[in-house]
Order: C-alpha cells, then structure tokens, then sequence
C-alpha cells in the first residue's frame, strides 16, 4: 500500500512583516509627525525595546505582530494600527514631511521599492513537500537549507521494510498521474534487484516526499513567490498559496516581473567545458537529478539549468513530466576559485557518491581536477579530511555523518570510509564501486595507513 503525504507549510520562525516598515519609518523620523502637527521624539517595537514599555500592558513576543510605536515624550506615546478602533493610543495616520498618510497604504508603497530594508524580516519554514520543490527552492544559493535526507533514511530500513513501498511516501499532488506512478513502479523494482541505495536511486521518482526546512528574506520570498506564479504556476498553486498563508501574504504583495536577483538561475548559451577568469570559475557540465540535489547546496556560488527544466505556462501539461535521479540536465556552475576548489574536496569524500564516472556520480564533475592527482600525498593535499605529520588521518569534519556507516552502525548499505575502517577489505568495496582513479587512491592510500599500523578513527583521536 502506497503512502502519500499532503503537502504542508509551517513557519517556525520569523521575524514580522513590519519590521521593514519600522525601519524605514525611523531612518526617517526626523520628519514624521501626528496627525496635529505634533513632532516625535522617537520610535521603537513594543516587544524588542524595553526603555519605554515598562508601563505598557500590550506586550507582544518576537513571533506575534511587532506593534511600531510613535514615542512623543517619556509617558506620552502612540501605536500604529490599520485598524485603530476607538483606543486612544492607537493611530493610522500620521505626517510624512508635509504630506499626511494612512498606515497601510503608505506601508504598501514602501514595501512595493523593494530596497534592502526588507531583508531584515526572516522566514524559517519546516516543510512537507516532494523532492521536486525542494530542489526548486534550494537552488537560491543564498537561503538557507536542510534537509531529511532520503538516501540515509532508506539505507537504515531493515531488509522487511526496504522492500516496503509504504516506505516510500510520495507527495499526493502527484497522487492518480499515471506516469508518476509508473515511475514510482520502476522505482520499487529496482529496489527489489537492489538494495543498494546508491545503486537505486537513478530510478527514485522526485516526487518522493520528505520533511524539509528553508529560509530566507522577506525579499527574497516575495520575489520567488511572483516568480512561481509567472513561471512555475503548479509550484503556486501546490505550495506557493500554503507559503503566503503562514507569513500573511497576499496576492497583491507579488510582482508582477522575475526580479534580477532570480533571472540568473535561469541558463543560456550553454557549452560543455570549463572556464576560469580573473578568480572564478565557470562550468557548463551536464549532471543526473540525484548529484543536482547535493550540488544545488554549494553557497556561494550560481547554479543555473534546473529553472529551465522546470519552467511551464500549462499546470495540467507539466504534472506529467517525469523527473528522476537519472534525469540528466545541463547545468552552469559560478564561483570564485575557493568556493570552487572548496566543492572539489567536500566531493572527494567517501560519503559522496562517487561510483562511476558518468552524470550520475560526483567523479563525472571531477574528473578534470583529479587529472594532476596521482599520488597518496596528492589524495591527501585535496581530501576535507586532515593528516598529521606521519600521514596518518587526524580529522575527519564528517564523521558524526559517516559513523552510521561503520561497524555496528544503521547504515549499512552504503560504502564505509576504508580511511576511518583503515581496512582493506572496505578499501576493495569502494574500489569495486567506484572503478574510477578516486577508488584506487583511496585504494592505495588505505594500504599506506595499514602498512604504518594505523588504527580505526574515533573521536578519541580527532584534533
């Protein structure tokens, strides 16, 4: 029996919409009066600072409507409302300079400038959705992401429960379309082949269904919003509307253009090769689906490609494009030679999934910097891992993930570090998964450890 989760949105932290409001409004206090001509003295957030409120009896915590406050003298002080009542202390208009303005749609025009005040409100959302949009909001490079990893929950199911399909759950947007369903078919008989969860993967439908969290600015989710219901209009629909009703979105909040800061993600002139100039790298490459969704993490840096792939005008026509792990796309890939390079070693690591040399592994991107790497002191010079002066491994910044695949841990299914297990036996496995370079210099740098009689890492030993 399948199991289909219904997409769902949570904020479980943020900041106010107001508070980019309150800013501008007191980086411009000097010329803001009442509604009788009276100068303020200041304003303040009734919630955040206290040097006026001790005799406030509204008190409001970080997560409800921050109440901007007008403050005249010590005692004598008014809150802007957009609908004031009858409380004395509670006002919706007031003097800008010498024009007087109403609360909300003077709010309204400020927001709409879309200057850099409002980046101060932030949004952490937790978030049920298919593996699609969450790629499609991870690729902002300058959110913020986490992710349920799918490839270690279902390398920890037991052998009952890995040939499961209740396992499994798929996001229900995609419930009843026959060819994501047939994907998913595919999908569980090649786990039954293989339980290998590296080995499978090309098959997993992304419409699988995960728990996830993202953040960003309140401009940056104003601007990705607009730019779902232009450009991505079943994202809207399915998550987008869900996102606007947890922060107090409206419709009329969006833009009506793809803000600049979105338009590069979207790829032109692509050319397979590789280019740097002047400190950055540029990379036009080609990469399946499953190494896209570790790849879309690297911040800083501009991954381009997946926007095109994903875009469409006609919602009931783009629900039955099928996107898996083995969907192959052509990306580019911006960033300065240290993000760059940073990337290289992070992906050097066992943990990634470096079997092969095709689209589907991490070796296909790596190749070109491997080329110069030829010895054991050049695998360890590029490792994210470090040595002592002996060359035996010290650190390893991974370990509290990779230690599920040790002995005696949950994940069995992938390939254990032969440098943390300093045994052969692990060095052989990755060599026979891998069959590529960086499997025989893990291969040969193992045999090094073994042979200087070195012992299994632990965190006893980590500097």
């Amino acid at each position: 029996m399948r199991t289909y989760l219904d997409p769902r949105v949570k904020l479980i932290d943020g900041t106010n919409y107001d508070l980019a409001f309150y800013t501008w409004l007191k980086s411009r206090k000097h010329v803001i009066k009442l509604e009788d001509g009276t100068k303020i003295k200041d304003i303040v957030l009734d919630g955040v600072d206290d040097l006026y409120f001790d005799h406030l009896d509204s008190r409001v915590g970080i997560m409800s409507k921050l109440c901007i406050v007008f403050i005249v003298s010590d005692m004598d002080y008014y809150l802007l409302s957009d609908n004031p009542g009858l409380k004395r202390r509670w006002i919706n208009k007031f003097y800008v300079d010498n024009e007087l303005v109403e609360y909300s749609s003077y709010r309204e025009k400020i927001m709409k400038m879309n200057l850099q005040y409002n980046n101060f409100p932030q949004y952490t959302f937790e978030i049920t959705g298919s593996a699609l949009f969450r790629d499609f909001l991870y690729n902002i490079n300058w959110s913020e992401a986490w992710a349920c990893s799918n490839r270690f929950l279902f390398s920890v199911y037991n052998d009952v429960e890995v040939l499961d399909e209740s396992m499994y759950p798929i996001s229900s947007e995609y419930r009843g379309v026959p060819e994501w369903e047939s994907q998913f078919d595919t999908y569980m008989k090649k786990i039954h082949e293989t339980q290998i969860t590296d080995d499978n993967r090309p098959e997993m439908p992304y419409s699988i269904a995960s728990e996830f969290w993202w953040g960003c600015n309140h401009k940056t989710l104003i601007s990705i919003l607009s730019l779902m219901k232009l450009k991505f209009p079943f994202f809207y629909e399915v998550y987008g509307k869900l996102m606007m009703n947890s922060v107090g979105i409206n419709e009329s909040n969006l833009s009506k253009y793809v803000d600049y800061s979105l338009d590069q993600y979207f790829l032109a002139d692509w050319e397979k090769g590789s280019q740097y100039v002047k400190g950055f790298y540029l990379i036009d490459t080609e990469m399946d689906m499953i190494i896209l969704s570790q790849f879309l993490r690297q911040s800083p840096s501009v991954i381009s490609g997946l926007f095109n792939e994903l875009e469409h005008n006609n919602t009931d026509e783009f629900v039955h494009k099928i996107f898996k792990g083995g969907t192959t796309m052509k990306i580019r890939f911006i960033a300065s030679k240290a993000r760059t390079l940073g990337t290289v070693s992070n992906r050097c690591c066992n943990f990634a999934a470096n079997s092969g040399s095709g689209t589907g592994s991490w070796s296909g991107f790596l190749e070109d910097f491997l080329q110069s790497v030829n010895s054991t002191d050049e695998l360890r010079s590029i490792l994210p891992c470090k040595f002592d002066s002996n060359g035996l491994l010290s650190n390893c910044k991974m370990y509290q993930d990779v230690r599920f695949r040790l002995s005696g841990g949950s994940e069995t299914r992938n390939c254990p570090c032969p440098l943390l297990t300093v045994s052969m036996n692990d060095a052989q496995f990755k060599l026979d998964r891998d069959k590529n370079k960086l499997g025989l210099l893990f291969y040969d740098l193992t045999k090094e450890l073994v042979d200087k009689g070195a012992k299994p890492y632990s965190d006893d030993i980590e500097i």
